[in-house]
């Protein structure tokens, strides 16, 4: 699959299964899938979840602990689950790459500790507010290409 289509195809596969009558939970769950591939690549973050996905140490220049945002830390805990279960799912036969394309997604917020930077984000869009401008210190430190990789402070793990 090309690099520019793996969010577009990962959309879809959000898409499909989205429906008028599912419940409140399972609208959550797919939101949070929909709005996290929104987030990498409105905020340019494109190269630095490549490099995640290639096994590259990724890290961001801001760590945030325990205490953030953790109503979404718990939701992405639940969305990972659902697709983890869809990704096994014979219903799910041909949609596996876009499938991880999503589970590395979301893998890769918790891993450089994006969590309050996506909730953000999540409430601008759902406040219809203007144009979202991530501010430069919150960028994400991609990988230096001398050195293997950007010192941080640790992340807090998700539990």
């Amino acid at each position: 699959m090309k690099n520019s289509m793996i969010f577009s195809d990962a959309q879809q596969v959000i898409g499909r299964r989205w429906s008028e009558g599912q419940s409140q939970e399972q609208a959550r769950i797919l939101g949070l899938a929909r709005d996290t591939l929104t987030f990498i690549s409105t905020t340019g973050q494109w190269y630095s979840f490549l490099d995640f996905r290639e096994g590259h140490e990724v890290r961001s220049s801001t760590v945030t602990g325990d205490a953030c945002a953790p109503e979404l830390r718990e939701l992405l805990i639940k969305t990972e689950s659902f697709f983890r279960e869809l990704l096994d799912d014979p219903t799910s036969a041909g949609e596996q790459e876009a499938i991880r394309t999503i589970l590395d997604a979301l893998r890769f917020i918790s891993s450089i500790c994006q969590y309050d930077s996506l909730a953000e984000f999540i409430q601008r869009d759902e406040s219809h507010a203007p144009p979202w401008s991530w501010p430069r210190s919150r960028r994400v430190l991609r990988r230096n290409h001398g050195s293997g990789t950007i010192r941080a402070r640790p992340c807090a793990p998700m539990s």
